[in-house]
């Protein structure tokens, strides 16, 4: 979450942030209702302070029953005021941090701006694209036939977007889990095993809540969510903990099963193991300055 202050010091950027995010959020009204929270906390300060003066002066009314009651009238009066500016105050406090978790992080300038996915563009390309003589398989259909796939028997047992690997494609799926850790630790990234449940500071902490809420599992009656990310269980480990700058970067990698309703997807890539409800996955996550040249080295 970009700190108040950045967005008060630069509207336009976070702006321009949010218009090549294809991001609703209206910062100039953000900026309004902060403008009415800073105003309100300012007059309830004045209002506390004149109590303080009031408190010192009825101490100093001595024996003068007519000055002291009057004082005391107006310190009553002070504390209704205040008492009546509070649920407006709360109320603005609440919104403003609402909207403060749909403010976009400013993107790398380096990013390809672009509507969805189709804007992509190529870092680079290994290889030649192979021409065959005939009609390629797809991944399901080569699955099936080599065994390695029970779609049907996974949606049994817990519905759409589900599936079973069955033989090298189980041992293929811890294989590559293995080889993605073991290349990240060669790179010098410690190694995790994070929970797939996590807390709702996690998600808020790591971007992921209130945008994406409908697209996570929550489990009842305790206050945990599935992840859909590694990020989410590593971000909040560090929650009210201040990180040294000479610790920095610290480079982590971690496996975590994960799951997501992909809700909104009906009819999206439906064949074959697509868009899946659980999955699992070895996740890069870097903490470093905040930077430009560091984040991008």
């Amino acid at each position: 979450m970009l700190d108040l202050a950045f967005i008060r010091s630069n509207p336009d950027i976070v702006k321009e942030a949010a218009r090549v995010k294809n991001n609703t959020i209206d910062v100039n009204y953000l900026l309004e209702i902060d403008r009415q929270v800073t105003t309100l906390q300012r007059q309830m300060e004045e209002m506390r302070a004149a109590q303080n003066r009031l408190s010192k002066s009825i101490q100093n009314a001595g024996k003068d029953k007519a000055l002291r009651d009057a004082l005391i009238a107006e310190g009553k009066q002070l504390a209704e005021q205040i008492k009546s500016l509070e649920p407006r105050l709360n109320t603005l406090l609440e919104e403003r941090q609402q909207l403060l978790y749909l403010v976009p992080n400013i993107p790398d300038p380096s990013a390809p701006i672009g509507k969805d996915e189709s804007d992509n563009v190529p870092i680079r390309h290994r290889g030649k694209t192979p021409a065959f003589d005939f009609e390629p398989r797809d991944h399901y259909t080569l699955m099936q036939e080599l065994d390695m796939v029970d779609i049907e028997r996974g949606v049994k047992i817990a519905g759409a977007r589900s599936y079973i690997l069955k033989n090298d494609a189980a041992r293929l799926e811890l294989a590559l889990m293995n080889f993605a850790l073991d290349r990240m630790v060669q790179k010098g990234f410690t190694p995790l095993i994070v929970p797939a449940m996590a807390r709702e500071f996690c998600f808020i902490g790591n971007g992921q809540f209130p945008k994406g809420r409908d697209q996570v599992y929550a489990i009842e009656n305790d206050d945990t969510f599935l992840v859909g990310t590694g990020e989410v269980s590593i971000t909040g480990m560090f929650k009210d903990e201040i990180l040294q700058a000479e610790d920095l970067p610290m480079l982590f990698v971690a496996f975590c099963p994960c799951f997501r309703r992909e809700a909104g997807t009906y009819g999206k890539d439906t064949r074959g193991v697509f868009r899946i409800h659980q999955f699992n996955k070895v996740e890069q996550y870097i903490i470093c300055k905040a930077d430009h040249a560091e984040s991008v080295r």
